[in-house]
């Protein structure tokens, strides 16, 4: 199976490329959306996230606000280093597992949008 990985920055494009893929029947995975799912209440980072970052970026439902945990670690590199390395492995793992499923699908090529490729690691 082919992997292929689509990424860049903010307006580049991503998008489109994902449903002229998505059109032509090419599986598609979003890692934002891994890491969403990783930092929900029930998610595989979030009890290292709030431990890490305290209970003041949780909201009254007690869910992870990202506007408050992005004005931390977007005001700080260092935090934002420490927030990549609670969450990213989680991504990276949920990417392979979903790899995995494709090719046992007989998927011929699967696609996944990294906007961090290179800065994760993952290439």
């Amino acid at each position: 199976m082919v992997r292929i990985a689509v990424t860049g920055g903010i307006a580049c494009g991503k998008s489109r490329v994902v449903l002229y893929l998505q059109a032509r029947g090419i599986a598609v995975c979003e890692a934002d959306t891994i890491a969403h799912r990783a930092l929900a209440p029930d998610g595989a980072a979030f009890r290292d996230v709030v431990r890490a970052f305290g209970s003041g970026i949780l909201d009254e439902a007690g869910k992870i606000d990202r506007r408050k945990l992005g004005d931390i670690v977007f005001s700080d590199p260092g935090r934002l280093a420490e927030l990549d390395r609670l969450v990213h492995p989680t991504v990276k793992a949920d990417i392979d597992d979903w790899f995995t499923i494709q090719r046992g699908r007989g998927c011929r090529m699967a696609v996944v949008v990294v906007p961090l490729l290179f800065e994760a690691g993952m290439e």
